[in-house]
């Protein structure tokens, strides 16, 4: 059933691709020639939230999965958002391809990319921040130096705090079996909440990271 569904996911992905290029226009533009395609949108979004089906197009006529609309607006989409807007391309599309493998049920990938947008966001806030080398630091490396960007003078006393909160998707990525090491001899199953958490986890920091380096620059 999980595989149908994802080829029907995929002929609607398509068939989108290919009438928003021929376009150059996203969904929900200006651009009259797309409103018989966004009623159509419209429709199956209806459908898919009354079937309670947890999935929905997005303006780039990609289906993500969505489990609450309020996470999925204050950390999906807001994350999403604010990577496009600060030009963070690396980062970006490696958060789509997160949901993008949430969706298909690849959960040890869906946790893998999460990490990887998350590092890649702090690589590219300490780059844009005149630390050109920070491509080559660790997760370690990486938080210790956001920390003193992040806190206030006056907040010095959360630090370590701040650092675990920061290194909470690496740590749940180590630990889960098949993600992070090798899976040994058995092929190691990862469970959907763990994607979904790492989804969250890591949209969650990327918004207050990026707020956080937009604040610091004011």
């Amino acid at each position: 059933m999980q595989y149908e569904a994802e080829l029907v996911f995929d002929f609607i992905e398509t068939y989108l691709a290919n009438y928003l290029n021929a376009y150059y226009h996203p969904l929900y533009s200006e651009n009259s020639a797309n409103r018989g395609l966004e009623n159509t949108v419209f429709e199956l979004n209806r459908w898919f939230k009354e079937a309670g089906y947890g999935y929905e197009i997005n303006s780039k006529g990609l289906i993500e999965r969505i489990d609450s609309e309020y996470l999925k607006e204050e950390t999906t989409k807001k994350a999403l958002q604010l990577l496009e807007e600060n030009e963070f391309v690396g980062p970006l599309e490696e958060f789509e391809k997160a949901i993008h493998y949430q969706r298909a049920m690849h959960t040890k990938e869906a946790v893998q990319e999460a990490n990887k947008a998350l590092e890649s966001t702090m690589k590219a806030i300490l780059e844009k921040s005149g630390q050109k080398e920070a491509n080559t630091w660790d997760t370690g490396r990486l938080t210790q130096e956001l920390r003193s960007m992040i806190l206030d003078s006056q907040q010095t006393q959360m630090a370590g705090q701040i650092q675990k909160i920061l290194e909470s998707l690496s740590a749940l990525r180590s630990t889960t079996p098949g993600v992070g090491h090798g899976q040994g001899g058995n092929s190691e199953k990862v469970p959907d909440s763990y994607s979904t958490l790492a989804i969250h986890l890591a949209g969650t920091l990327i918004v207050f990271l990026i707020q956080r380096w937009q604040e610091a620059k004011k």
